[in-house]
């Protein structure tokens, strides 16, 4: 039972891997924050995916989410309040997976 429950994790990892992976990639992580940058035409349903995928059932696990062209730290660090201002100020979002929800801080730049 045990493999079967495996299996159809995998399965439905890469499934929604795919959804979000063309559009956003993890830049970095640490034991509770998650650092991504997504495509400016990236939406909620790409971070909202993403977001779940990386996290899973860790209920500690935060995703903050950045423009790509955002210079983002190679480490991570541990808490939210450690982010520097001035990158919290130009995130687009924060997902708490405790709480399943998405803080939109920006609006994602739409192309025409």
């Amino acid at each position: 039972m045990n493999r079967l429950k495996l299996l159809l994790t995998l399965v439905l990892s890469v499934t929604c891997t795919q959804t979000w992976a063309a559009d956003c990639n993890v830049v970095s992580r640490s034991s509770q924050l998650v650092l991504m940058q997504c495509d400016a035409s990236s939406d909620r349903n790409v971070w909202l995916a993403a977001a779940k995928t990386v996290c899973e059932s860790d209920q500690r696990c935060n995703v903050w989410f950045w423009p790509a062209g955002v210079r983002l730290p190679a480490v991570a660090p541990s808490r939210d309040q450690d982010l520097p201002r001035h990158l919290t100020s130009q995130a687009l979002a924060v997902w708490a997976n405790d709480s399943s929800s998405l803080l939109e801080l920006k609006a994602a730049k739409k192309s025409d």
